[in-house]
């Protein structure tokens, strides 16, 4: 779903971890090469952040039978949860609200299934790690889901291509300045997500991308806006801060106002 760029300077540092079912990605960025090497702060911080992303999974993964999530599911009172469990399900209520129904929880009735934002959310709860001291910034990347802050290359704007949902080796447009980025499609896992207000339903969307100040919602949002495309595109215009494109099936695409892109030439 993401691309990195070509432009790659000498002061940079790239790490991985598999974890949730996919490989998380991390690059740092230092004006100063020297910051990154022998930097035990910065491999503490690295570490600290893999350690974050896998908790999370153990947490909040519906495919392991021991996580905390597939033992409560979730059972007791909601007082009783986990301050970061009560926090996802509480964003999940807010996000099925918002979007009407578009982005569902319950779909599958008394099971509840948050796996829609855990990754944005977990990405996004990992990158404050990585604000060492003489770092310019940095980048988590769970496969599309991104999480970003500060500056490359003496002062320039990290920007992140989208793949085309029609040909993986294209990119189909660049995001530029945006902190936070959260593509769904089905071109990474397959066929994976259902519209839950019409399970049956062909969904007729191929790819949706949403930026914004926080990856958690925008990926909850990008979830909403590949299961309901155009009918949901009144709540992204209403959140302030955020903004999203869609690819439908004919290979058309539709954004909103001040999406932050550039198609490629």
């Amino acid at each position: 779903m993401f691309r990195r760029s070509a432009e790659v300077p000498s002061g940079h540092l790239n790490d991985l971890v598999e974890v949730m079912g996919t490989v998380v990605t991390f690059d740092v960025y230092s004006d100063n090469k020297e910051d990154l090497h022998d930097n035990s702060l910065l491999l503490n911080a690295i570490a600290t952040s893999k350690e974050s992303l896998r908790q999370a999974d153990q947490r909040f993964s519906t495919y392991k039978d021991d996580s905390w999530i597939s033992i409560n599911k979730p059972t007791r009172p909601s007082n009783e949860y986990p301050a970061d469990v009560r926090y996802v399900l509480e964003v999940c209520d807010y996000l099925k609200a918002t979007t009407r129904g578009a982005f569902d929880h319950h779909y599958r009735g008394e099971v509840i299934d948050p796996t829609g934002i855990v990754k944005g959310w977990a990405v996004e709860q990992a990158l404050p790690y990585l604000r060492v001291e003489g770092i310019s910034g940095a980048i988590v990347n769970g496969a599309g889901d991104i999480a970003s802050f500060g500056t490359f290359n003496h002062g320039k704007e990290f920007s992140f291509g989208v793949v085309d949902p029609t040909d993986r080796s294209k990119i189909a447009f660049v995001v530029q300045g945006a902190p936070c980025v959260a593509t769904s499609a089905l071109y990474e896992r397959g066929d994976h997500i259902v519209d839950p207000r019409y399970p049956r339903r062909k969904i007729d969307n191929l790819s949706a991308t949403v930026v914004g100040p926080s990856l958690t919602l925008a990926d909850g949002l990008a979830t909403a806006i590949f299961v309901a495309g155009l009918e949901v595109f009144d709540v992204i215009e209403s959140l302030n801060g955020y903004e999203c494109a869609l690819t439908k099936s004919n290979g058309r695409l539709y954004a909103t106002r001040s999406f932050p892109f550039r198609r490629q030439n």
